[in-house]
């Protein structure tokens, strides 16, 4: 898979600040309507990819369409349909409004990415932006337990634009991405202990188990960089 494709598949925003460019949205609408029964989609596609009418959903709504989206992104990937062919012999290219911004969104991003710089406490998920009205709250706005860096709480409802970190840089508050215990420490589908470092895998929500936690996808900026083998 290459790499647009894998981030298409743990990032059901389709960028990293839980808000889905238009251009995105209307190329994934087009692919979602020509699917829709091979798909199985159950819910309006429309609402689908509309950030404004995600926001206004009540959190188990919201996810039944993530979900749906999540499907259609995933199938999207699988099939292909995000590269671009002049004809059977040239070579296949990832479409251009995939990669290129409108000027709103090309605004937008410059300056969420100073967010990303600044605050890179994002290891346990990527939940730190959402500084923009148009953020969906995927799970990105608090309960209520939900601190922010100076460790004073967010506001129910509230989206969530930082949260506790250590020295490294490393947050300390999980996000929901994937399953943890009582004192934070991501655990198996029987509750157990999970050591994230040799078996990511086996952690409730990882990406082999249809959720999103990848541990190789890590941003946060270090000596070393990763590497598969």
């Amino acid at each position: 898979m290459g790499e647009l494709g894998f981030f298409y598949n743990v990032v059901v925003g389709a960028d990293l600040y839980g808000v889905m460019p238009a251009e995105i949205a209307e190329e994934l609408k087009a692919f979602a309507v020509a699917q829709k029964v091979s798909l199985d989609l159950k819910l309006d596609i429309d609402a689908i990819f509309s950030d404004e009418k995600l926001q206004k959903m009540a959190k188990k709504e919201r996810k039944a369409h993530l979900l749906e989206r999540q499907k259609i992104m995933r199938a999207y990937v699988t099939t292909l349909s995000y590269l671009h062919q002049e004809n059977e012999t040239a070579p296949l290219f990832v479409k251009g409004n995939l990669l290129y911004p409108g000027e709103t969104a090309m605004k937008s991003n410059i300056s969420l990415y100073r967010k990303i710089v600044l605050d890179q406490s994002y290891n346990l998920g990527k939940d730190v932006f959402g500084t923009e009205p148009g953020n969906v709250p995927f799970a990105f706005r608090s309960d209520g337990t939900s601190k922010d860096a100076q460790g004073n709480v967010i506001p129910v409802g509230e989206i969530i634009t930082s949260r506790p970190y250590n020295d490294d840089g490393e947050g300390t508050t999980p996000t929901g991405i994937v399953k943890v215990n009582d004192e934070g420490e991501p655990v198996d589908a029987e509750g157990k202990k999970v050591d994230i470092a040799t078996s990511p895998e086996k952690a409730v929500g990882h990406i082999t188990g249809g959720g999103t936690f990848e541990t190789m996808y890590s941003p946060i900026l270090g000596e070393n960089p990763l590497s598969r083998k």
